[in-house]
């Protein structure tokens, strides 16, 4: 699997929306050549929000390349690196010596080499290209960034979870007006209410939070409609339901048509029970507003008769035939949820992250590694001597009073290191036994003869 911000990421997403379009329009019953027609049609906002339409060759292209490889198939293949003009047998021993020893630089690489007769003495070997070679080999020193999306139509589809409709419902509560958001899942072939949780603001936390429950108790949706609120548009929220293989579907905005049943929906739950959140007595924690709004669905709009679909969404739901799509198991699902990406560890053996910092163990300092990052218990680990570490803000006024720092230094990958000055003294001073002990006469000094 692809580290997060390698590279590539921010055109792969792209890819990946369009294509989560044409796999809504085949999921609601249309042919894959009305689906990309369709598509074409539609204008999708870059990275850098500029408008571009898609070309019929690249949708087919891509839908294809998805259904055979998935997420991974949307990269770029690699392109052809140019020659470095150096020796192939050199840039073996070099990936080989940096893997070893990770702090040896260049210039001691390129000595290491000399004195090993991997490149002759007279040879030129610059090390500048021989820098831009380790980089381009990922040989310890690398760095990376981020992407966006698209938009889309109403739906009607035929079966439940084919399409769930998700949407930020901004409210007061209590006597004193706090502002609070309700986050719903609605199954869009049988109006169903999956889920409701309360926070207080949009973000990709919470969003993920609250996705992690619908799926633990419904499975997969086969596609996923959000509007284009700061959480729904976030990074994390595209990286984590790429994992899950859930298309993701915009909605733009300003556009009614295309939230006409949220819409609907919107108007229903603001009469039926938002409207009485303001009222003094009503507890406007988190917990006690959940536990209302989910007593109204469960107690309330489930069961009650709706009249564009002539049933109760309950019931609906319960007689399709449908069958839910469950992870192999929650460990599983939890996997889909931890993105990874390289971060630089600072000098003072720290690493930066959502505006705190978090001590690493010793060793690490100014070095790039690979930290993994849990979205719904929000830890950060790395892994440290084949073990995973969780890390943590420093104490920093025991750092002040304690000068010597405690911890597991970072062990050498394969032991002691034979540096070029090391090797250019065997050289000359050889040993004048061979390797079982005997004396070759080949090592005989030739007495010249007395005249």
């Amino acid at each position: 699997m692809k580290i997060h911000d390698q590279p590539g990421w921010s055109r792969a997403l792209m890819r990946y929306s369009a294509v989560s379009h044409v796999e809504a329009y085949v999921l609601g019953g249309q042919t894959l050549a009305a689906a990309v027609s369709r598509v074409c049609l539609l204008e999708s906002a870059s990275p850098k929000d500029v408008s571009r339409r898609f070309s019929r060759s690249s949708l087919y292209e891509w839908y294809r390349s998805y259904k055979k490889g998935g997420m991974d198939a949307l990269f770029d293949a690699p392109m052809p690196k140019r020659g470095s003009g150096l020796p192939q047998v050199f840039i073996d021993y070099l990936c080989s010596e940096k893997r070893k020893d990770p702090d040896a630089s260049i210039p001691e690489v390129i000595a290491r080499a000399r004195e090993q007769s991997i490149v002759s003495a007279t040879e030129l070997v610059d090390r500048t290209t021989v820098f831009r070679v380790a980089r381009q080999l990922d040989l310890p020193m690398l760095r990376r960034k981020k992407a966006e999306a698209t938009t889309m139509r109403p739906f009607a589809y035929e079966h439940r979870m084919m399409m769930v409709l998700c949407d930020g419902k901004h409210f007061r509560a209590g006597a004193s007006r706090l502002k609070r958001v309700a986050l719903f899942f609605i199954d869009d072939a049988t109006r169903y209410l999956l889920g409701v949780s309360v926070g207080f603001s949009e973000s990709a936390e919470f969003f993920l939070e609250s996705l992690y429950q619908v799926i633990q108790t419904y499975g997969r949706m086969d596609a996923l409609y959000m509007d284009r609120g700061p959480g729904f548009k976030a990074d994390d929220t595209e990286k984590v339901l790429a994992n899950l293989k859930i298309p993701l579907i915009h909605g733009q905005s300003g556009y009614p048509e295309g939230r006409a049943k949220i819409e609907r929906f919107n108007s229903t739950v603001t009469q039926d029970v938002m409207r009485g959140l303001q009222n003094p007595g009503i507890d406007p924690s988190r917990t006690a507003l959940d536990l209302r709004l989910r007593h109204y669905i469960n107690e309330r709009y489930n069961l009650r008769h709706h009249s564009n679909i002539h049933a109760s969404p309950k019931d609906l739901f319960d007689q399709d035939t449908k069958p839910l799509s469950f992870p192999a198991s929650d460990e599983e699902l939890r996997r889909s949820f931890v993105l990874s990406e390289s971060r630089k560890v600072r000098r003072d053996n720290v690493i930066p992250w959502d505006g705190l910092i978090y001590e690493t163990p010793l060793g690490y300092a100014g070095r790039t590694v690979t930290i993994y990052r849990n979205l719904l218990s929000r830890k950060i680990w790395l892994l440290h001597n084949g073990e995973a570490v969780v890390l943590h803000p420093p104490d920093l006024g025991l750092n002040a009073r304690d000068t010597r720092m405690k911890g597991t230094r970072v062990k050498s990958p394969s032991g002691p290191v034979v540096t070029a000055a090391e090797m250019h003294f065997n050289r000359d001073f050889s040993p004048i036994v061979g390797h079982d002990g005997g004396y070759s006469k080949n090592n005989e000094t030739k007495e010249k003869p007395i005249k």
